[in-house]
């Protein structure tokens, strides 16, 4: 059996694949944990993409697109000035989507034509248009959207909700990214290993619509079975640490195989190093601290 740990956060895909080995003591206790890795991945989607792409859902509302038309009537111009009014709003905009992104990715979610449908924590549709009402009105745009809508605008735009898990926007800038990458992590495991993925979901991001949905077909579809995981467990005791361990272990490998790491922020939220384990007492040694600005662009090993 090939475990796999698919984990998505706020700024990257990291995957890898990879076997144990679990030494046990006289006492049935775990000696010894031996991780054999596979193959190992690491795409620069995650969180802020999906935000990326609810803010151009959100402009491409119809609602929205007629008020910008009326500001800059110019077609050929439109996406140019609709490109400049989200950099100019930025803050606003983000502070909006991810507080959206929250509430969607914190209820329960009803499957709909195989596809998870998001159900936000303002339940009505007509209460949802009016924060985007509101949103627009910070930045002096007026949406032209009554306090009462139709049955029929309201039928509209509980289409758009629903499109929020599986948008064109959403498909273009993650769930293809996402497919891209667990496909390529399983070109690289050789042939010659089990059919049996035994599949470890980590970060938050993973929880947004559609996001498993996509892992689980692109494994399917290369004739893998997945089953997802309930814990490690020895003796019938769970053992997290062995997560840890397996995600720790395959970015290790991907060190060491590859001339450089890259980084795609131009802040570290965490402090990067490595444990010297040379001396009698095991050190923590210290590469980069969280905190440190830098410019975009890869460190060299």
């Amino acid at each position: 059996k090939i475990f796999i740990v698919y984990d998505m956060g706020g700024a990257t895909i990291n995957i890898t694949a990879f076997k144990l080995k679990v030494d046990l003591d006289r006492h049935n206790n775990v000696d010894r944990v031996y991780v054999t890795t596979l193959a190992k991945i690491g795409y620069t989607i995650g969180g802020d993409d999906i935000d990326f792409a609810l803010i151009q859902f959100i402009y491409r509302l119809p609602s929205v697109r007629q008020a910008l038309e009326a500001i800059k009537p110019e077609s050929d111009k439109l996406e140019e000035f609709i490109l400049e009014h989200q950099k100019l709003h930025k803050d606003k905009l983000l502070e909006f989507v991810r507080e959206l992104k929250l509430d969607i990715i914190t209820h329960k979610r009803p499957k709909r034509n195989g596809e998870e449908t998001p159900i936000l924590k303002i339940q009505d549709v007509e209460t949802f248009y009016g924060h985007i009402v509101e949103l627009f009105k910070k930045f002096g745009v007026s949406l032209a959207i009554k306090c009462k809508l139709s049955e029929a605008y309201l039928n509209s735009a509980n289409r758009d909700c629903e499109q929020l898990g599986g948008s064109m926007y959403m498909k273009a800038y993650v769930l293809n990214q996402v497919y891209d990458a667990v496909e390529e992590l399983l070109k690289a495991i050789p042939d010659t290993e089990s059919r049996n993925i035994e599949l470890i979901y980590s970060g938050r991001s993973v929880l947004y619509p559609n996001i498993k949905n996509m892992v689980d077909d692109a494994i399917t579809n290369h004739n893998f079975t997945v089953n997802e995981w309930d814990g490690f467990k020895i003796n019938g005791i769970e053992d997290p640490e062995l997560v840890k361990t397996a995600v720790a272990k395959g970015a290790c490998w991907f060190g060491m195989y590859n001339s450089h790491v890259r980084l795609d922020h131009s802040i570290l939220t965490t402090t990067l190093g490595f444990i010297d384990t040379n001396n009698a007492r095991e050190v923590f040694v210290p590469l980069l601290t969280a905190g440190s600005h830098f410019k975009s662009g890869c460190l060299h090993s």
